[in-house]
This record gives C-alpha cells, structure tokens and sequence, in this order.
C-alpha cells in the first residue's frame, strides 16, 4: 500500500513538470486576452430593472407590468463587466399622470439612468418596452373587526371572568378601495389554550386576507382573558320590588323574597352581598301579555351569572294608595 501512495505522487509530480511550462503560457495569454478585451470599446444589449417613482397622490397600480427593460449601451470593456456585475442601472417611470383608470407611459432613452461606475457607459438606444400601461385604482383605508380564531378553556374548577379581550378590537387594512368591498372582518391565526389557571395574555397574529395591493397596518392583536378559582355563594332573602304599576297603586307581592345563586370568579363573588342584588316585576308590560304569575327580572352584575332563582312565579294583588286619593 505504502509503495502505492509513493508511486501516485510520482505521477502526480512528473505530470506538474511536464505540462507546467504549457499551464504558466495558457494562464498568461488569458491574462493578456482580458486586458486587451476590456480595455477596448464594445457593444452590448442587456437588461436593466423598472422603477417606478414613489407617489404621494394614495394611488396604486393594479395591474402586471413589465420587470426589465432591454436597452443597447456602449463603453469600455472593464466597465461593461461591471455593470453586468452589478447592474448600475434603472429605467425610470417618470412621466406618470396619477389618477383612477388607465395610462400610458411612453418611454425613451432618456428615462435609463445610469448610477456609479455605469455613468462612464453610454445608452445607445432603448429596444423594449416603448411603452407601459397602467391601470390605476385609488387607495384608501378600512376598519374591520378583528373575528377570533382561539378557543380558551378554563380548567376544571376555575372560570372565564368576563369578556375575552383583543386589543385592538378593530384593525385597518390599505388598499385599493374597489378591492377592499369584500373585506368585512379579519382572522386571527387559530389557537387553542387549555386547562388555563391564571389569567391569559399572548399575542397572536392576524391572517393577511390576501387582497391584491393591499396590506394590514397591525399584523397582530393582543388576547387577554381573566381566569379565576370557580366560586359560588348562595344568596336569600333578597326583596323582589314591582315597577310600572297603575297609578296610585301599591303592589303586595307573595312571595316578597327570593334566594338565587352567584357564581363567577373568585375575587369577584366574594364581595357580594344579597344588598347587591335588585329583582324586580316589570307589572305593565306582563300584564299586556294576560300573565297571571309574574316573573322576576334579576339586574345584570358584570363578571357574574345568577342561576337557581327561586321561586321563579309571584302573585301581585294591587291596592290602591289611599293617601295619594286625599
């Protein structure tokens, strides 16, 4: 094996010997060819990108339009290859009338600027395109809401406390305004948080409605959910009130109080009280609807529900007020 690898290197070095006078006067004669080739004056057709000048007019193009002009410029070879390097060079949109509809932009070598290295180049002529349409549509600003995409579950023995919160609850989207008609609301990314303890905030990202040539300002919202321990507190005696009696009347209600229950966050039921809660009987309007027991309507408390109203049927008997009579 040893004998092997000594052997290859002698092939490998006596082919260096032999064919290394032939390597040095190739390489040298590339070396000459290129400074001569570059230092000379050529021709040469290539392509360069289209821009388009920022508008302040809120106008936006609609339709496809040409990436890359062709155009024939002259100069030095060495600068030739520069600027097939680094493409020194735009053609420039300028003569554009911003307005809704369509345009056409007549184009010449006088648009070609050319930027560096390139400026020593000479633009012999623009071959394609000669002109550009545009279709032109008139940007504007919309403010949908934002329409969640998550699921939150409390877990086992802890509740939601009030609303889930986006923040902000309505976003604006840009664009052109006959493309924007279809947009109604906008989607969160889906999500799903389980078994959740302690209160939630995350923030998630909003789905781009992928409407052409138009954007989202506020690519995320922000989530925030208050989960507390499960609390319930069983309430009593808490008077049941008339409203809307015929004049100079007094109700006398049987039963006269109710007992219901309170469930809700923690921190929430703990400080509430039977004083905290108002039933009533709305008298005039059951009575339009021929009731003969009434039912009692419990005032809303934020962050809570009310469940087991008992009883939930009253009796009402009227008596007329003697004193307002007099």
């Amino acid at each position: 094996m040893a004998n092997l690898k000594i052997l290859y290197k002698n092939k490998e070095s006596n082919f260096w010997n032999r064919h290394k006078p032939k390597i040095a006067s190739t390489l040298f004669a590339i070396i000459i060819w290129f400074l001569i080739v570059t230092g000379g004056i050529f021709e040469h057709v290539t392509t360069i990108p289209i821009a388009i000048p920022e508008n302040e007019q809120n106008f936006v193009i609609t339709n496809e339009i040409p990436q890359k002009a062709k155009v024939r410029i002259r100069g030095q070879g060495v600068n030739l290859l520069a600027f097939l390097i680094f493409r020194e060079g735009k053609l420039w949109l300028n003569d554009i009338t911003w307005k809704s509809g369509t345009v056409t932009v007549n184009l010449s070598q006088e648009d070609i600027v050319l930027t560096g290295t390139a400026k020593s180049l000479n633009v012999i002529d623009l071959l394609t395109p000669k002109q550009i349409r545009l279709e032109m549509k008139k940007v504007v600003e919309k403010t949908v809401p934002v329409k969640p995409e998550f699921i939150i579950k409390p877990k086992a023995g802890y509740t939601l406390v009030g609303d889930i919160s986006i923040q902000p609850a309505q976003v604006t989207i840009r664009g052109p305004e006959t493309f924007l008609d279809s947009c109604t609301f906008i989607r969160t990314q889906k999500a799903n948080w389980e078994n959740l303890k302690f209160p939630l905030r995350k923030r998630i990202d909003l789905i781009d409605p992928n409407i052409p040539k138009s954007r989202l300002l506020v690519n995320k919202v922000e989530v925030s959910a208050d989960i507390q321990k499960l609390m319930e507190k069983h309430l009593q005696g808490i008077p049941v009130k008339a409203i809307n009696l015929p004049p100079r009347s007094n109700a006398i209600i049987f039963p006269s109080t109710l007992s219901l229950v309170v469930e809700g966050g923690v921190q929430v039921v703990s400080g509430i009280t039977k004083d905290d809660i108002v039933a009533t009987i709305n008298y005039a309007r059951q009575k339009r609807q021929n009731e003969k027991s009434f039912t009692p309507e419990i005032k809303p408390i934020p962050k809570v529900r009310f469940r087991d109203i008992e009883p939930r049927q009253f009796k009402i008997i009227l008596e007329r007020n003697e004193s307002e009579r007099r």
